[in-house]
């Protein structure tokens, strides 16, 4: 196996894209002399001198200072619209720069406090308007602080991402991990459960981190994992560099909720569904001076079946012949977890904490499979049945231990030194078997529990995979050069896969046949990154640049280890403007690079179908994307207007191959099919709340076109792929809201073949009751049973025609809880 390239290879800039990217590498350099500019310079650009905001937050009753209490900045003629914000640090000191000249409205506000607003506060060119000491009072009734009558902003924008507020979607409630991204306007949850971003694999993180699974577990952790634990869905299209690189379509955050409240509070959910879905968690924080603890339990229960069919001619043996397949997948899950947090602040400056959390899933599948063999007219020769059956058991852990220290000064904006050492693991346990009988009179049917006497071929097969991986990060932000944030930071990861995995065939007389099919992996990883930002009036710019350094080794069963060593640079840009007319314009860019993990490697097969085999690619090489992306935003009284071209090109990219031999036995395997290049845009309207209604529609498109050198088609193909999604919401009374999405997406071009449209639709009610503590959520998913997909795959081995069913049809029922005695946060 080949050592990888480096990511900023000479055949790169050889490329089509080589102008693009030098146009890329001048804009760099010329953001970096803009940043590094003295405040001198700026003036012959034209930008205003700008003011600031100072002050001081105070508890009412004690005078003592509040940290962490929320200053809004809006303008009187737009007070929906948003300024500057920032929250106030220990001693109650919050600054707010970067303000044009004029009159503002500033918001101040805290948990258990009564919300206060300053009007016509005047900002000066070159001034600090200090507003002294602002004092807020507790709420008379405290309990009070439960029920959020004011509204939340469902949508948020910063700098180099949208966060979506999960409250804020009725269709969502007593769903998973997977209902809420399928939310958001900006991802596509595909037919198979797979999150895409712009036709791009995001990486998935949680809290700020890389999710403690990927690959097939990561499937299965977005749909066990409830929803009602999730605060808010973050995009980030083109991260800084201060995160990991991997990945090609971005990232995508589920930020879990937190509830923390002076005293103790807490919260509570149970929901279930029509088709066996069910579950239930709870949630208790707790706090007493500087201690916080927290604490929580989830549980799910999940039934899933699907239905497939195949048919697929064989075009290399002669004469011709057929294979119709009939597939039809039950599968039942129940999965819990639990979790513990603390935080203590040991001081003004520093708090440590720590988090754990451990998950449990068990998973079991019955399976049917009726494969008819046919002559070239299509008559029928032979079948063959089977019945197959698996259980799973999968533990995983996280454990987290960390510390925040303050090193600002007493009028010093952020200066903060973190750490973070966290361990996760998990032990997968799988036992499949596969039962086959060969019959000459044809079953249409087949039961799931049919008696196992008289098989022809059983075929077992045992995995254990055992993952642990032990990461530190080290960040470190402080301003330099008077108005520039700088932030640093390095990471060391050490990650060990050992999968132990034999296939066993029986036949009528004994053992046949025992196949190691496991696998060792070995990744060391080491990264630094360093990001400035600065405002330049109405403009803010952010430069980063990320190095890695990657040595990995894949060891097979009985072979040499193989060794790869990488060392990869990746600059991003992230760039804002907003002008005065409330027009936002945003323009970023990056570099990320998308590796195979250890399962697409292993060249070993680790199928237990006969007639298809999956079989990874040792020498599958990392897919690396530029990707540059622009969105402009036009907020005015009837909504928001918001729309976002962009561009990618990716070398190496991977697609799934399929190739059919003379028996009739399909290969499935990964190749880099070269490069690919993406051009695309996607434009949004969102309606304001009028007369209690609200929605938003978007319609996106891209071309993508894909240069094979690996397959024996077209060396350039050309596709368009386009889709439209609407949601519409609406109060029915002022506790009672409906929601309705939809979602279209026309038939595309894939790598060898096609995919048929697929609708995907949800409606959902949520009231809140109980004096504000409850919240009931009804949602309905495929109301009108129309999620199905077909797909056809075709080269000069085979032509195959399938389908796949789905039963998404189905009523959820979720209630919510909020509990405790909430006081004033600390």
């Amino acid at each position: 196996m080949n050592s990888a390239q480096p990511c900023c290879s000479a055949h790169l800039l050889s490329s089509p894209f080589n102008s693009s990217l030098l146009s890329v590498v001048l804009a760099l350099a010329a953001a970096t002399v803009l940043l590094l500019a003295p405040a001198e310079l700026r003036a012959h650009f034209g930008d205003d001198p700008s003011g600031s905001i100072t002050g001081t937050v105070l508890d009412a009753e004690t005078g003592e200072p509040l940290p962490s209490a929320r200053v809004t900045v809006r303008l009187p003629s737009e007070p929906d619209e948003m300024v500057a914000s920032t929250t106030s640090r220990d001693g109650g000191v919050f600054r707010v720069d970067d303000l044009e000249p004029g009159e503002y409205l500033v918001e101040f506000g805290y948990i258990g406090y009564r919300e206060k607003t300053l009007e016509e506060v005047r900002v000066e060119p070159d001034e600090a308007t200090d507003l002294g000491e602002l004092s807020l009072a507790v709420e008379a009734v405290a309990l009070e602080a439960l029920e959020v009558d004011a509204p939340e902003q469902d949508v948020r924008v910063e700098a180099d991402r949208t966060v979506y507020r999960v409250d804020g979607m009725p269709a969502v409630g007593g769903g998973s991990a997977l209902d809420a991204m399928g939310a958001v306007p900006e991802l596509d949850v595909e037919f198979d459960g797979s999150v895409s971003f712009e036709g791009q694999t995001p990486q998935i993180y949680v809290n700020g981190r890389p999710a403690p699974v990927d690959g097939e577990s990561l499937d299965v952790f977005l749909e066990q994992f409830p929803a009602d634990l999730i605060e808010s869905v973050e995009v980030i299209p083109n991260p800084s560099a201060r995160f990991d690189a991997e990945g090609a379509g971005g990232i995508v955050n589920i930020v879990l909720r937190q509830d923390v409240e002076l005293g103790l509070t807490g919260s509570a959910f149970l929901n279930a569904g029509t088709r066996g879905q069910a579950g239930g968690g709870s949630r208790v924080s707790w706090q007493r001076g500087d201690l916080v603890l927290q604490g929580g339990f989830n549980v799910r229960h999940t039934d899933r079946t699907t239905e497939n069919a195949d048919l697929r001619q064989n075009l290399v043996s002669d004469p011709t012949f057929f294979t119709d397949q009939e597939r039809v997948s039950n599968r039942s899950g129940l999965t819990g977890g639990v979790d513990l947090a603390a935080e203590y602040a040991l001081s003004r400056r520093l708090d440590v904490w720590s988090r754990v959390r451990v998950d449990d899933l068990g998973r079991s599948t019955d399976g049917t499979n009726l494969t008819n063999t046919l002559d070239a007219d299509e008559s029928f020769m032979e079948q063959v049945a089977r019945v197959s059956d698996q259980d799973r058991d999968r533990v995983s852990g996280d454990a987290r231990l960390g510390m925040e220290l303050d090193l600002a000064g007493e009028d010093e904006a952020d200066h903060e030194l973190g750490l973070e050492v966290r361990w996760d693991g998990r032990n997968d346990d799988r036992i499949s078997n596969v039962y086959s009988w060969t019959r000459e009179d044809p079953l249409d049917v087949i039961d799931f529990d049919p008696d196992r006497d008289g098989w022809d071929q059983w075929r077992e097969d045992d995995r254990l995979e055992q993952r642990s991986r032990v990461r530190v990060d080290l960040d470190y932000v402080r301003p330099v050069f008077g108005e520039v944030m700088m932030e640093a930071g390095l990471q060391t990861q050490l990650r060990d896969t050992d999968n132990e995995r034999e296939r066993r065939i029986w036949g009528p007389d004994g053992l046949e046949e025992a196949t190691p099919t496991g696998f060792d992996y070995r990744q060391r990883s080491h990264s630094a990154y360093v990001t400035a930002a600065r405002s330049l009036g109405n403009v803010s710019l952010q430069l980063g640049l990320r190095a890695e350094m990657e040595d990995n080794t894949f060891t097979l069963p009985g072979q040499d280890a193989v060794d790869t060593r990488q060392t990869s640079f990746f600059p991003t840009l992230n760039m804002n403007w907003r002008t005065d007319g409330g027009m936002q314009y945003r323009i970023s860019y990056s570099q990320r690079v998308r590796r195979p993990w250890p399962g697409r490697l292993n060249p070993l097969d680790t199928s237990n179908d006969p007639l298809t085999r999956r079989v990874g690619n040792p020498e599958l090489e990392p897919q690396t994307t530029h990707s540059v992306r622009a969105e402009a935003r036009w907020s005015g009284e009837l909504g928001q207007l918001r729309f976002t071209p962009f561009m990618r090109y990716t070398t190496d990219e991977w697609a799934r191959i399929r190739n059919v031999d003379g028996a009739g036995v399909a290969t499935e395997t990964w190749e880099n099919l070269n490069t690919s290049r993406q051009l695309g845009a996607s434009l949004q309207y969102r309606v304001r709340d009028v007369a209690g209604m609200s929605g938003s529609l978007r319609v996106s498109g891209r071309q993508d076109v894909r240069e094979d050198l690996r397959l024996d088609v077209d060396t350039q193909r050309r596709s368009v792929r386009w889709s439209v999604r609407g949601d519409v919401s609406r109060d029915l009374t002022d506790r009672v809201s409906a929601q309705t999405r939809v979602s279209y997406s026309p038939s595309r071009e894939v790598a060898q073949g096609w995919v048929s449209s697929n609708v995907t639709s949800r409606v959902g009610i949520r009231a809140r009751i109980l004096d504000g503590r409850g919240r009931l959520n009804v949602m309905v998913r495929d109301p009108l049973g129309m999620s199905d997909q077909s797909f056809e795959s075709r080269n000069p081995t085979h032509v195959q025609i399938g389908s796949s069913r789905e039963g998404q049809r189905s009523a959820t029922v979720s209630l919510s809880y909020q509990l405790g005695s909430p006081g004033r946060r600390r």
